[in-house]
């Protein structure tokens, strides 16, 4: 994996830059290039055995072209034709384009960064780690499949206003999943077989619950211990929710609420793009700008979006440096980065003590999302009816629902055990006690 790491942005920095330039000297009156680029590795492996493996070099860019108030964006998978690729959207853009005013950073002329995420090395093998798991107590009789990714990837962009910059980032991540009968569990971890191992090591912590019954939660609704590894999905999806651009999807009341009380007191939330180590740390955001450490709730008093350069301009607000590039061929969009709620004091127990009776939520079934249309924050979780402050009785896939408002002001206390979790794409969250959520999912 040494040589598949290794590599610079210099060729793909050339590249974009002679794309903007032949845009530029084809007549347009502004132009973008934004190249990802870098090599990858995936293994998979189900029980001892090795199942799939691929590596490779992955190449996306896209061209995006302005003239006559119109826009045009082209996408490629090769680096190579590019500046052929724009001269021919600028011939395009009359017939082809839509209206749309430029909205791009300007230079320093030239700047790269470099990922501090550590090299890969050193594992023992993924064979042995799992053969490591499998004998872990509860573990035995359950499927096992594991996944180790590797990535360097690095973002090129360069425009017409003489910015020039790369960022680069490195991620190592292995997912295991564990199958009984009765269901599954996941889970995840930066990292290779180590990662592997901390991750059997939890499964076992789990393995109770797919054993024996499911107890039935009472219909109606319920208090509700999230622990770090799903209260992180509703990190993950209140950050996706607080930016510029839902401003224009039926959330711009949300602007006029700025340093209002959106949720309950004990409510911090913060995007930390350049959070350590972080799976989705970044320097720069996709559109050139410096990314910084934003605030969104300050006991549950919102007081900041995510933006980028397009949605901070429409809102009358500053960038955040959250732009991103989730489709090259659609304008970037904010979105977060290592989001978190902060914190808290208590530990977990004395969280479940104060919650008396309830559910209690150990991991997901189905990750937590908020569903298009409705705001209805919606999971499957596996976990344990909670009487009188314990643990009475497991319970396996049991659907809880709430509208994510409601569910802001329904957050009593966090606790003290602030966990990073990879398959809420990198969110963090201590464990959550809430006041009520719907034991079912909304119609």
């Amino acid at each position: 994996m040494a040589d598949l790491l290794s590599g610079s942005p210099d060729q793909a920095l050339a590249v974009a830059g002679e794309t903007v330039s032949a845009a530029m000297a084809a007549g347009a009156s502004a132009a973008e290039a934004f190249i990802r680029t870098g090599p990858a590795e995936r293994l998979t492996w189900r029980g001892p055995r090795l199942v799939t493996e691929t590596r490779g070099m992955q190449c996306e860019a896209v061209v995006r072209v302005w003239r006559g108030g119109r826009s045009l964006a082209v996408t490629a998978n090769t680096i190579a034709g590019l500046a052929h690729l724009a001269r021919s959207a600028v011939e395009e853009v009359a017939s082809h384009g839509h209206e749309l005013a430029p909205c791009l950073r300007e230079g320093p002329a030239r700047e790269r960064f470099t990922g501090s995420s550590e090299r890969p090395g050193g594992d023992p093998s993924l064979a042995e780690a799992l053969a490591e798991v499998s004998a872990m107590p509860g573990l035995g009789g359950a499927q096992l499949t594991a996944v180790c990714s590797r990535r360097r990837q690095w973002n090129v962009l360069a425009n017409s206003l003489d910015l020039a910059a790369a960022y680069e980032m490195v991620q190592r991540v292995s997912w295991l999943w564990a199958d009984w009968p009765r269901g599954r569990i996941g889970e995840a971890e930066t990292g290779g077989a180590d990662a592997v191992l901390t991750c059997g090591r939890r499964l076992a912590g789990q393995a109770a619950l797919m054993s024996g019954d499911s107890a039935r939660p009472p219909a109606g609704s319920a208090a509700v211990l999230l622990a770090p590894a799903s209260a992180a999905h509703l990190a993950r999806a209140l950050g996706g929710l607080l930016t510029g651009d839902n401003l224009a999807r039926g959330l711009g009341a949300l602007l006029e609420r700025r340093g209002d009380r959106i949720a309950s007191a004990a409510m911090d939330l913060t995007d930390a793009p350049r959070r350590p180590g972080g799976t989705q740390t970044r320097p720069i955001d996709d559109e050139g700008t410096p990314t910084r450490e934003v605030p969104l709730l300050r006991s549950g008093r919102l007081v900041g979006l995510l933006h980028s350069l397009r949605s901070a301009c429409e809102a009358g607000d500053q960038p955040t440096g959250s732009a991103r590039r989730p489709a090259l061929h659609r304008l970037p969009v904010a979105g977060p980065s290592n989001v978190r709620v902060e914190p808290g004091t208590e530990s977990r127990d004395h969280l479940r003590l104060a919650m008396g009776a309830g559910i209690e939520v150990e991991s997901l079934g189905r990750p937590g999302r908020i569903q298009d249309g409705t705001g209805n924050f919606t999971l499957v979780g596996h976990g344990w009816m909670v009487e009188s402050g314990e643990r009475s009785a497991p319970l396996r896939g049991v659907p809880l629902s709430a509208n994510v408002f409601e569910l802001l002001r329904a957050v009593r206390a966090r606790g003290d055990d602030l966990t990073y979790v990879p398959l809420a794409d990198g969110a963090g969250a201590p464990s959550l006690l809430l006041d009520r959520m719907r034991v079912g999912l909304p119609g």
